[in-house]
């Protein structure tokens, strides 16, 4: 108890303190867009309508927040023409102030927080107002009997972008009407991919062995692969937790230590000795998936699998937990034979061997990610 309460005092100090500075904000001259975000997840999932919008005419931007991992991260960056702050959630004046002083030209809300205050007060100011890369599943809350307020405040959206058929018939299903464009987190990464990136120090360290990346790993997906690498000393892993907390970066080390792996940190000189380097910041994970052979990606034991898209630009093949059902990419890169489930600690070896044995993981998993990469694209057709 005593972390969350520390948790949301910092959350609550953090708020206070962005109130006072945004009493200095003076609205630019020219169009401004509004981009809400619920954390860094959506904001990268957005980049790539930001971006194009910049390019097309040069706007300011405004972008908020609710958790403050996407504040807190945003805020150090200085983008130009892009003040960042927090959604207030306050209270029906709040908000009518806040938007007042903005006045958006258009706001654009990304995937969900369906904050019926702020949505009413954005809805009577009369700016456009788009829901994009919006995904709904058949026991979403909006389909719930108790739900009519927040049907009614779908239909007030100027247009709701949906990710794919079934969120479409969804929402159709409750009297909604929206379009299907895509996700815009496809657009994203593969413009990170295409950036490029070299790493010498990784690229020798990892040399012609085969390496699984573990991206927002959680502790019992950790324990299947620290017990397959224990029995496959020849096999290297870079591990990204989840939680990067120095307390669960000490207990890692810790599991890592009494397995007898030898292991480095990802901000220390490499040992060419380690089987492991733990990622012990943020920032490199959608980078180094380039130089894996096959990605571990967290969260497929709980309810919320994390982004199975981010290897997949880099034309690397995923495995993850069994719990996939309400995540729409995976289910259709599984099909297409581009995703493997571990249900226990010898399926790993199973699949490692498999990808192993095949050359076309490559072509395949970045042509998955280019089919549906185009949801900018119809987004900024239309808007």
């Amino acid at each position: 108890m005593g972390s969350v309460s520390r948790k949301v005092k910092e959350f609550n100090a953090s708020r206070a303190s962005e109130k006072g500075r945004f009493k200095d904000f003076v609205r630019p001259i020219g169009k401004l867009y509004w981009f809400h975000c619920a954390s860094l997840g959506e904001y990268e999932q957005v980049k790539p309508v930001i971006q194009e919008l910049k390019k097309r005419d040069g706007n300011f931007t405004i972008i908020t927040f609710f958790s403050p991992s996407g504040y807190e991260i945003l805020k150090q960056k200085n983008l130009a023409d892009t003040y960042i702050t927090y959604l207030p959630l306050e209270d029906k004046k709040t908000i009518n102030q806040f938007i007042e002083r903005v006045k958006p030209d258009q706001v654009f809300w990304v995937k969900y927080e369906f904050w019926l205050v702020a949505l009413e007060a954005i809805f009577s100011h009369k700016a456009p107002c788009y829901l994009i890369s919006a995904n709904f599943t058949p026991h979403h809350f909006v389909t719930r009997i108790w739900a009519d307020p927040w049907r009614i405040l779908l239909k007030k959206f100027t247009q709701i972008f949906v990710q794919n058929e079934s969120s479409r018939k969804v929402l159709e299903g409750i009297g909604v009407k929206s379009t299907i464009a895509g996700d815009t987190r496809f657009d994203n990464v593969k413009i990170l991919a295409s950036e490029g990136y070299v790493n010498i120090e990784l690229a020798s360290w990892k040399g012609n062995d085969f390496l699984i990346v573990a991206g927002s790993s959680w502790k019992g997906e950790e324990d299947r692969l620290i017990s397959f690498l224990i029995a496959n000393p020849s096999i290297k892993s870079l591990i990204a937790p989840h939680d990067i907390s120095k307390a669960n970066i000490q207990h890692l080390s810790e599991r890592l230590r009494t397995a007898g792996i030898n292991y480095s940190f990802w901000d220390q000189r490499y040992d060419i000795r380690s089987q492991v380097i733990v990622i012990n910041g943020i920032g490199a994970l959608n980078k180094v998936y380039k130089y894996a052979n096959i990605a571990y990606v967290g969260g497929g034991y709980k309810k919320g699998l994390h982004n199975i898209l981010e290897p997949m630009a880099w034309g690397i093949p995923v495995m993850t937990g069994p719990n996939i059902e309400n995540n729409w990419e995976a289910l259709e890169a599984k099909n297409e034979g581009l995703l493997f489930v571990v249900n226990n600690q010898s399926d790993i070896e199973g699949i490692c061997n498999k990808v192993l044995s095949a050359d076309s993981y490559a072509t395949n998993t970045m042509d998955f990610v280019s089919k549906y990469g185009r949801a900018s694209e119809t987004i900024l057709d239309t808007v």
